[in-house]
Parts: structure tokens; sequence; C-alpha cells
């Protein structure tokens, strides 16, 4: 194979490797997957929630919780979780590292903790902790 066909081969491959790493070729088929509905603005999701007249399901989460990532990938993408929040709440998520003058507010400490909330802002339940989407749907 002529040394130039070799370069340009290798030019061409590195291209797309690095196009897949950095995002800008999908190596899997494009997701369809539904996202959950839901901002980090809790007083956006009150004036939403007001309107609607639907509660709000605050979530606090944290840059470092491990559980935090385990209850958005296991529970808050759950098919059945998502239209449930969809249908009946609002849903605002909380970063307390980003926002922690709401967090202190709720007393949020420990992450995750989920709130359930009228749309006057009275807090109906507390979930501390990680629950499955079985367990968070029993609350709802």
């Amino acid at each position: 194979m002529d040394k130039k066909i070799k370069i340009a081969l290798l030019v061409v491959i590195v291209i797309a490797i690095a196009a897949i790493a950095y995002g800008g070729i999908s190596a899997n088929e494009p997701s369809s997957k539904k996202t959950l509905n839901a901002t980090n603005n809790l007083t956006e999701a009150m004036e939403i929630a007001s309107e609607q007249d639907k509660d709000v399901f605050l979530v606090f989460t944290s840059d470092t919780c491990q559980w935090c990532n385990k209850l958005n990938k296991e529970t808050l993408s759950d098919e059945k979780v998502m239209s449930r929040l969809d249908k009946e709440y609002v849903t605002a998520i909380v970063n307390i590292d980003e926002q922690p003058e709401i967090a202190r507010s709720f007393n949020a400490v420990a992450t995750p903790v989920m709130i359930f909330l009228d749309n006057n802002g009275t807090e109906k339940e507390r979930l501390n902790g990680f629950y499955g989407p079985n367990e968070l749907l029993e609350y709802m």
C-alpha cells in the first residue's frame, strides 16, 4: 500500500475515533428514551404547580452522592415513575452544592432527599435516601 494512502487512512481512523469519543458521532442507535420533565429552579416549579394545580416533587442531590446517581439512573428514569411524576407533579431537582440556601431552608443535609410539597410549598412527605422505582411509586 502506498505510504500516502496509509497516512490518509490513519488520519481518517484517528478522526473517527476522536469524533466518537467526544460525541460528534454516536456509535449507538439514536435514543428515543423519554427523560424526566424537571427543572432546577424551585421558584419556577412552584409557579407552574400553582398554575396547573399540581403538587411539587422536590429532589435534593449533590455532586459527590453515589446514591443520587443511582436514584437518577434507576428510579427517576423508570418509565412508570416518570409518567406518574409528569402527570401528577411538577418536579424540581436541586443540587445542594449549587443552591445551598434552598437546601438549608428544607433542612436537606444528606442526599438524596425527596420531598413532596403541595402547591403552596407545605411539606407533605419526606423520603431520605435511595428508593427504588416500586418503593417510590408507593409514596406517590
